[in-house]
């Protein structure tokens, strides 16, 4: 039995991809209001602060086991990426979380 296929249709696959944009731009738009009131308490400050510290974000990720030197890397670059949310949410606020903990 010989299989059929949908038609493609263009105009409903481009609304298709244009509303699935929208709908990412709107949850990173929420994102990053909440990344915004994080910053904005003390304690989420601290909270954040410890996980970039733990993330290894001002420090070297060296070691001899390469597979520990790897896990490492990882654990950096996803703290890498969260200090660049941080930053991009609320700049002086995110500053100002250094200044509070000056290892984060």
């Amino acid at each position: 039995m010989a299989r059929t296929y949908p038609i493609s249709n263009p105009r409903l696959e481009r609304d298709r991809d244009r509303d699935r944009r929208d709908t990412r731009d709107s949850q990173l738009l929420v994102e990053r209001d909440d990344l915004v009131q994080l910053l904005a308490s003390e304690q989420g400050r601290r909270v954040a602060a410890r996980i970039l510290r733990e993330a290894m974000t001002r420090q070297s990720v060296f070691n001899q086991n390469a597979m520990v030197m790897s896990a490492n890397a990882g654990k950096q670059e996803l703290g890498l990426w969260l200090a660049r949310e941080l930053r991009d949410a609320d700049l002086t606020n995110y500053l100002r979380m250094q200044s509070e903990n000056d290892d984060a």
